[in-house]
């Protein structure tokens, strides 16, 4: 009779081990909010400005504050790696000629995630074209370039986060009055996520 308790004793223990194993799983697939669709905007204020070195405008440098805003859409590769398209600008206002000016990048995008579902660290990483334009009508031609984008911060919610990015781009424009920037930008900015 001992013998049919301890053996009655020991499949419940173990049934019960197989419940706590599958309510961890259970918790851990309803967690899984990073295996899904991807997309992501963020605004914020930071510092722009730029090494000139060219023919049409001449040689300068310049530094202002700036507006920064990003998009990013694509995907979860797992649940602490997002990949996709990254579209960043910086916009302020160049007091040597003027006129507004926008710095920007459209690349391809990876953030990397402390932990598997929010709240935690982040750093996220963009490669692409940058460029920097005139936006309020001068006609100068717009200079192309390679672009990084670097950034971090921390994220609240799956919703909401906050972190600092850096932007560095060395352009120039492809008409006979060559111009070439080398232009970095850094902003504090607020993410939403869907």
């Amino acid at each position: 009779m001992s013998t049919s308790l301890i053996l009655l004793g020991s499949a419940a223990q173990a049934s019960d081990g197989k419940r706590g194993y599958q309510d961890k799983s259970d918790h851990y697939s309803s967690d899984r909010e990073r295996r899904k669709f991807y997309l992501a905007g963020s605004v914020g204020l930071g510092l722009s400005g730029y090494d000139r070195d060219g023919n049409a405008l001449g040689d300068a440098d310049n530094a202002a504050p700036s507006v920064a805003t990003i998009f990013k859409l694509g995907g979860h590769l797992t649940d602490q790696v997002a990949l996709y398209w990254h579209r960043e600008a910086h916009w302020w206002d160049d007091s040597e000629t003027d006129e507004y000016m926008a710095h920007g990048l459209n690349g391809v995008g990876l953030t990397r995630y402390e932990n598997n579902s929010a709240p935690g660290w982040y750093g996220a990483l963009a490669l692409g074209v940058g460029s920097v334009r005139y936006v309020s009508g001068s006609g100068l031609d717009t200079a192309y370039g390679p672009g990084l984008s670097l950034g971090g911060g921390y994220e609240f919610n799956r919703h909401l986060a906050v972190g600092l990015t850096t932007l560095y781009s060395s352009t120039r424009t492809s008409g006979s009055d060559r111009v070439e920037y080398d232009t970095g930008s850094a902003a504090l900015q607020l993410q939403f996520r869907l």
